[in-house]
């Protein structure tokens, strides 16, 4: 069952199947996903702590000690740090075979209202993010508003942009003003979909936890050229 969020205007889908979404990938169409991660641990991280609260972070922290310090602190985040293998069992990505995954990646840490956790950028491949506990907020910009955004030319994985929007000085960058969001609010349980060349800006209202991982270049090369 398909519906559009009435505020976001995003479209929500219940159990789609994989032809939908690469349908929808193809044509640049955002998604946000319901049903779909059951096999989840979503909600509190007690679980999580229980099960992996030994297992080290790329930033050389226990995972379990990281959690605990996103809630007690402002300043804690994952920024996107590799989620070790040894925790990928516990978020399997539904639609295709595991192996069209990337790496996954953990975005994980404190609430945030003062600014965005995760500053406007837009990635190189389309991207699956699971969420699992908190309200994470994002601002998507389609990719016609390139020159809105003020995108940096020189960039590796990721395009990042000079201007922040809520925040860059409209005098210095002008056409900002005219870039135009759609926001979406999503909630535990919920997969987003953001297809290749679409601009985000993530805030954290509450401790969040979220998984992600792209979708591996052969991969969509293989199905998008499927009958």
């Amino acid at each position: 069952m398909a519906i559009q969020d009435p505020v976001s205007g995003v479209l929500r889908l219940h159990r789609p199947t994989a032809d939908v979404v690469v349908g929808a990938l193809r044509g640049g169409i955002p998604l946000v996903l319901t049903g779909l991660l059951d096999a989840w641990p979503i909600g509190t991280p007690t679980a999580l702590i229980e099960r992996f609260g030994h297992v080290k972070l790329p930033r050389g922290t226990n995972f379990g000690d990281f959690v605990q310090g996103a809630f007690e602190t402002s300043t804690v985040s994952s920024a996107g740090c590799t989620l070790p293998e040894a925790m990928w069992s516990a978020f399997p990505f539904p639609l295709f075979d595991a192996v069209s995954y990337a790496p996954r990646q953990l975005w994980a840490g404190a609430a945030r209202v003062d600014r965005p956790i995760t500053k406007l950028h837009r990635d190189l491949q389309h991207a699956f993010l699971g969420h699992l506990f908190g309200r994470k907020r994002l601002r998507i910009f389609s990719p016609d508003q390139r020159d809105r955004l003020y995108p940096s030319e020189g960039y590796n994985s990721y395009q990042p942009c000079r201007a922040e929007p809520g925040y860059s000085d409209l005098r210095v960058f002008p056409r900002l003003a005219d870039a135009v969001p759609l926001e979406i609010v999503l909630s535990p349980g919920e997969l987003l979909v953001i297809p290749i060349g679409w601009f985000h800006q993530v805030f954290a209202d509450d401790p969040v936890f979220s998984v992600s991982a792209f979708l591996k270049f052969e991969a969509w090369q293989a199905l998008a050229t499927a009958a």
